[in-house]
């Protein structure tokens, strides 16, 4: 499948997932209230902290080669079974270690900490690590429309579980509190597991594959190498975007970070797009350099900022109805968060399609530098915002993270490639009559 339609079934499958997440995000929100609100966002973003940094960058590596398919599959596939059982391990011993030295807080906020909280985190961390593994395997071999399927069932199957707690919660006036929110969010990660391993098993693995089990230990450190410089990038990257729930929640309390993670998790739906392109470019980059991927990813650049230009308009006019008439007035304090926000997330979606292109390319320096100004900047005036301005403050130190990160990004791609700053972010009369083009053959 050529990148353009590879690009054009991601921009379809993810319509649906944007509107089913959003959804979910309404119905979560409406039962959680604020302060539980931020005691599931501690707990999803411990989970995606760990899998993050025990992960070591390998999927992203695994991606990168995949789309080489410079290794055995067969080897690949039980290395990455063997990484996953492994790391699961670790994460369950420094969980024990933490509630032992009185940190448990770090993770399972109070009182949604016991053995059977414990047991669930192990679990979703297990199942989110291992998507990531065998979904970056599935995006190395192009099998785009896969991954995005799955990622559709996961959705779709979450806003079942959603709407079944919503009804309890506003018809039988059950109650339904965080640690409900654990296990459907567990039950989902385990369909999303099992699906990437039996597509992995059935689309690329080959039959009557022969020799050693596992992958060499050359070819290891191979995925290990690459994969260290990438995990530094994504671990600012993640610093970037979710240190700042803790520096809220210890600075002014969870109420004020279930408002904040509202106000950012709204404004960051804009960005789920062009997050799935960029693992789309970072494959096809990966396999190929032709001048055609630099033009297809500047064009992708423009669509992007300019979507999201367009789409952040409205939510600056029109947010506070949304936010008030979706969750209720408890939150109406997220609307001028929200505002603050998007001057930031509109550069950043162009970075995360950048993202995509320079791991592909395997110039993992930019990012690294890239992602390393973001971090310093947010670090630095979250230290200095917070405390007097609170949620505001942090907002502040995101925007500025982000548009220096994006910046920086923009720059070197424009340098290497001989653009102009202004054709990565405003959409043209030919890519109006490409995109009419696009739709016209699909349509047939």
């Amino acid at each position: 499948m050529s990148l353009k339609k590879s690009v054009t079934a991601v921009i379809l499958q993810n319509a649906f997932t944007f509107l089913a997440g959003f959804v979910n995000s309404v119905l979560s929100t409406r039962i959680l209230g604020p302060e539980g609100k931020g005691v599931f966002a501690i707990y999803s973003s411990s989970a995606e902290f760990f899998a993050l940094f025990l992960g070591i960058g390998v999927p992203q590596a695994l991606l990168f080669f995949s789309a080489r398919d410079t290794f055995n599959r067969s080897q690949v596939f039980y290395t990455a079974l063997l990484f996953l059982v492994a790391n699961t391990a670790i994460f369950w011993l420094i969980l024990m270690l933490s509630f032992e030295a009185g940190l448990g807080g770090f993770f399972l906020p109070h009182p949604f900490d016991g053995d059977i909280y414990q047991f669930t985190l192990i679990a979703y961390f297990s199942c989110l690590l291992g998507w990531y593994l065998f979904g970056s395997l599935l995006n190395g071999h192009k099998l785009f429309v896969e991954t995005n399927l799955i990622s559709v069932v996961n959705i779709g199957f979450t806003l079942l579980l959603y709407g079944a707690a919503f009804y309890l919660y506003t018809v039988n006036r059950a109650v339904v509190d965080a640690s409900a929110f654990y296990w459907i969010q567990l039950i989902s990660a385990i369909l999303v597991l099992c699906l990437s391993i039996w597509v992995y098993w059935r689309k690329v693995l080959k039959s009557g594959a022969v020799g050693a089990l596992f992958l060499s230990l050359s070819h290891t450190s191979s995925v290990l190498s690459y994969g260290l410089l990438y995990f530094v990038s994504n671990l600012m990257i993640f610093f970037s975007t979710k240190i700042d729930y803790w520096f809220v929640n210890y600075l002014v309390g969870p109420q004020d970070l279930g408002i904040f993670v509202l106000a950012s998790n709204f404004g960051l739906l804009i960005i789920l797009l062009p997050n799935a392109i960029g693992l789309v470019l970072s494959a096809y980059r990966a396999s190929t350099d032709t001048v055609l991927v630099n033009h297809q990813t500047a064009m992708i650049c423009r669509l992007s900022f300019s979507g999201s230009l367009l789409l952040s308009i409205v939510l600056w006019f029109f947010g506070d109805n949304l936010i008030h008439y979706l969750y209720g007035a408890y939150f109406d304090r997220a609307a001028p968060v929200l505002r603050v926000l998007l001057i930031g997330i509109v550069p950043y979606c162009v970075f995360t399609v950048l993202r995509g292109y320079f791991a592909g390319a395997g110039k993992l320096n930019y990012l690294i530098k890239s992602s390393a100004i973001g971090l310093f900047l947010m670090l630095l005036l979250d230290l200095l915002l917070i405390a007097p301005f609170g949620i505001m403050g942090a907002a502040i130190a995101s925007i500025v993270a982000y548009v220096c990160s994006a910046a920086m990004l923009i720059h070197t791609f424009c340098s290497q490639n001989n653009y102009a700053g202004n054709q990565l972010l405003f959409i043209t009369r030919r890519d109006m009559n490409e995109i009419w083009n696009s739709v016209r053959l699909l349509s047939k």
